[in-house]
């Protein structure tokens, strides 16, 4: 089995919605990705605990737009070399509390 993958064809655009239930894995990736897409994600009844509080606050310290307001949020993504590095970012994982 190989160890790489191999995109013959760049998708342009996905404009879709999907639904799921308020997760804090789901919630985490789905900050992460939409922070490395180009352009906006939304997402709705993203669930808010600290840890994705603090990969939101990772992603704004490396210069992504997060526009978050209860469980809702959009993301500005920057695409894959799109993060900007700050000499100070200092990120401490304090741990999951409800692993």
């Amino acid at each position: 089995m190989p160890n790489s993958l191999l995109i013959k064809k760049k998708l342009k655009e996905f404009n879709k919605k999907i639904s799921v239930s308020g997760d804090k894995s789901i919630s985490i990736r789905w900050v992460l990705l939409a922070s490395l897409a180009n352009g906006v994600s939304k997402a709705q009844n993203l669930l808010i605990s600290e840890d994705v509080i603090a990969a939101i606050k990772a992603m704004r310290k490396l210069g992504v737009k997060v526009i978050q307001k209860n469980k809702s949020c959009k993301i500005y993504g920057t695409g894959f070399n799109g993060f900007k590095y700050i000499n100070n970012f200092f990120f401490v994982n304090e741990g999951s509390k409800n692993a």
